[in-house]
């Protein structure tokens, strides 16, 4: 059963590494996938749930061209973190406020955004989790 629940959240994490820089778009499968992680995690001892924390943490280098996919990996991590690991969750909320800041003000061209809604990213991903997780 655990090599089953290793093997599934290898391949969605895996799987985020194709999708080049967007994994995590609105429509993508990555979020999709992602949603379901809270609840194969919850099945993982402690030692292998920091192991495969450790595997998406290397995403960031996949998604590091887009705020907002970083964003929105920083809240999943969040996420995972936030029952188990209160040092972790302290951890990626930090990354989350930096990535949100920088997000906030790494507009200079598109005026158009100035005046749009801010993005609100964290419900996304919640949204994402309690539609399909």
């Amino acid at each position: 059963m655990e090599n089953e629940l290793l093997n599934e959240i290898r391949r969605i994490i895996s799987n985020r590494f194709y999708e080049h820089n967007h994994p995590f778009k609105r429509s993508s499968a990555g979020m999709e996938e992602f949603s379901h992680l809270p609840r194969i995690f919850d099945q993982l001892d402690d030692s292998l749930y920091l192991s495969c924390i450790g595997e998406m943490e290397r995403l960031f280098g996949v998604v590091r061209c887009c705020n907002s996919c970083s964003i929105k990996l920083a809240i999943f991590l969040m996420v995972l973190c936030e029952k188990r690991f209160p040092d972790k969750f302290s951890f990626y909320e930090m990354k989350f406020r930096e990535l949100q800041e920088q997000y906030d003000w790494d507009i200079p061209a598109l005026k158009i955004r100035h005046t749009a809604p801010k993005r609100q990213f964290r419900e996304e991903v919640l949204e994402a989790i309690q539609r399909w997780g």
